[in-house]
């Protein structure tokens, strides 16, 4: 009878390894090997998702930060007349009344100024008549209230950016140099320069529903843009031109939608899609005001000013680009005819 050949202990060691790796090579199941892919894939993008929020709060910081100081202002230049001397924002009651009067028509001891006055922008002194009933003659609230709005516009500046160019850093730099641009001063720092963040902060938001609505085909979206276009409109009336950036970003920006012809009849539907707002938004001004511009015999006609608007844009935008030189009121001189 054969004899069984025994194993050496250095052999049988070996084998014992090759056993346990066997073993431990089974247990790992598809389910297992799926979850810990998984893990690893949540894990990597924990990250990123860090940094995009992040993005967002840099540049949020950064318009607070820039803007806090002004709370040790007091109030300057127009606030003695709109805000101190203006009876019209003292009581709540008085709002529906501030819808049907332009902004100058509480300065009774100047007939001439209340008269002419072209100014309809009732969301601005509604929004002042709120700060009044809740800070009363205390600057620092007044302030204080300019310096949330900034950090809000600077917030949709990122979100816009980002939409635009699917690039979340990018669109973080761009918002960090916007919040804290000194061309922001003077809407910031001074109480009754804030007409162009509160426009800012119904016209943004609208942009970025309508590039939405191009992404997503979802009707609500557009549906909200139409609604917000109004006290857009009520805050400050500039935001007319947003209309026409939307019909330029049809015609240009979006070249790759498809032929000239498809983006010129997209362009003017959703340019089109605004005339219901801007139409109750000249009835209100009209009922208000008694014309639509600016008044018979006035100084500064529409004409005037669209001939001196080039100059105008060519002078903010290279404050834009230097930020030097920079003072209360810039002076530019009226061009009379093109």
């Amino acid at each position: 009878m054969a004899k069984r050949k025994r194993k050496s202990p250095a052999g049988q060691a070996v084998a014992a390894g090759k056993s346990t790796h066997a073993e431990s090579g089974a247990k790992v199941s598809p389910d297992s090997a799926a979850r810990s892919n998984e893990h690893s894939r949540s894990s990597s993008d924990a990250a990123p998702a860090k940094w995009r929020r992040i993005y967002a709060l840099v540049p949020a910081v950064l318009a607070l930060l820039t803007s806090i100081n002004s709370l040790a202002n007091g109030f300057a230049f127009d606030d003695g007349q709109q805000v101190l001397a203006n009876e019209s924002i003292k009581r709540l009651s008085n709002l529906p009344l501030i819808f049907t009067n332009s902004v100058w028509a509480f300065d009774t001891n100047n007939l001439s100024v209340a008269s002419s006055d072209s100014y309809y922008r009732p969301l601005f002194m509604s929004l002042f008549s709120i700060n009044y009933s809740i800070f009363g003659t205390t600057a620092w609230g007044w302030h204080l209230v300019n310096a949330l709005i900034h950090v809000a516009v600077t917030l949709m500046v990122f979100f816009v950016l980002k939409e635009v160019t699917e690039r979340p850093w990018l669109a973080g730099v761009a918002a960090g140099l916007f919040a804290v641009h000194p061309a922001h001063s003077e809407s910031v720092a001074w109480i009754s320069g804030i007409t162009d963040p509160l426009m800012a902060l119904f016209v943004l938001p609208i942009f970025y529903l309508y590039l939405r609505f191009r992404k997503t085909g979802r009707k609500s979206f557009m549906v909200i843009a139409l609604v917000l276009f109004l006290p857009a409109l009520l805050s400050k009336e500039t935001a007319l031109a947003l209309p026409l950036v939307v019909a330029y970003c049809e015609l240009f920006y979006f070249r790759d939608s498809g032929p000239l012809r498809q983006r010129v009849i997209r362009a003017v539907s959703f340019a089109a899609f605004f005339i219901v707002p801007a139409a109750v938004y000249f009835l209100m001004r009209y009922v208000a005001l008694s014309r639509l511009l600016t008044p018979p015999g006035s100084r500064f006609g529409i004409g005037m000013a669209l001939a001196t608007m080039p100059a105008v844009v060519v002078k903010y935008l290279g404050r834009m680009l230097i930020p030097l030189g920079y003072n209360i009121q810039h002076h530019i001189a009226p061009v009379e005819s093109f």
